[in-house]
């Protein structure tokens, strides 16, 4: 990966807030990107009950089998909903960096605050 691709800062950055473990954490990072997956759609507008319907709609097929073709699918859905929202993903990704390196101590105090059923460790 360059070491100045968005994901690359990304990774730094967390690491700096969060430390290496919790960055590396596959359990934590499914997690994280669960929460904030679900913080975006209710934030645009998508109620509840929808959001239910799709969880268990998807909770009753199978487990995809690619993990890559999965991790490419939400990426490309992410930029497509950032498109019918009007927005430009890669610049609302760089002024999010931008914000978490600003508040590295209190985001870093919000997320140890968090019950530990929602974090991996």
């Amino acid at each position: 990966m360059p070491p100045n691709s968005q994901q690359a800062v990304i990774v730094r950055v967390g690491t700096e807030v969060f430390g290496a473990p919790n960055m590396r954490n596959p359990e934590e990072r499914m997690k994280r990107f669960l929460e904030e997956a679900l913080e975006l759609v209710r934030a645009a507008g998508l109620g509840n009950e929808a959001i239910l319907n799709v969880v268990d709609f998807e909770m009753g097929r199978d487990v995809g089998p690619d993990v890559n073709q999965e991790l490419g699918g939400a990426g490309v859905t992410l930029y497509a909903l950032a498109e019918a929202l009007g927005q430009d993903l890669d610049a609302v990704v760089a002024t999010e960096i931008n914000r978490v390196e600003a508040n590295k101590d209190k985001i870093r105090a919000k997320h140890e605050a968090k019950p530990g059923s929602v974090k991996a460790f």
